[in-house]
């Protein structure tokens, strides 16, 4: 009788380390509207006008160095309370998707970090995703 193949979220145990924010970028939120030339390529030769309009929102972006490499998160309740160069205790989980055939284990492939928060602000700190089953 064969099994049935199927995907499991999995999270490591919570993981601790320092970190250091290599910078705070602010990018503001703009809009803009163009105005510009269309061309028919369905062989007619047709010209037109297009009208294109662009919105961003605004982003709070840390850039952190860990021991494994940097990464990026958008928080802007963090950024307000961080300074450039200093020296925060992260802690993150692993995050992996493993197959499964029936009840036995077939493979789990490492897929992302999740950023939990700093150690130093226990506030704003969050809890992994729980559809995420922690796996040892």
């Amino acid at each position: 009788m064969a099994g049935c193949e199927r995907t499991v979220m999995e999270r490591s145990e919570i993981f601790t380390e320092e970190v250091r924010v290599r910078d705070l970028i602010f990018t503001p939120s703009i809009h803009g509207t163009g105005v510009g030339p269309t061309l028919d390529l369905t062989g007619e030769g047709g010209l037109g006008i297009a009208v294109t309009s662009v919105s961003t929102k605004e982003k709070h972006s840390i850039v952190f160095e860990c021991q494994h490499g940097g990464f990026v998160i958008e928080r802007e309740e963090l950024w307000k309370k961080l300074h450039e160069d200093s020296v925060y205790t992260c802690h993150y989980v692993n995050l992996f998707k493993a197959v499964y055939n029936g009840d036995q284990f077939v493979s789990r492939d490492f897929y992302d970090f999740d950023f939990l928060g700093l150690a130093e602000f226990p506030d704003l700190m969050e809890e992994p995703d729980p559809r995420h089953e922690v796996v040892n």
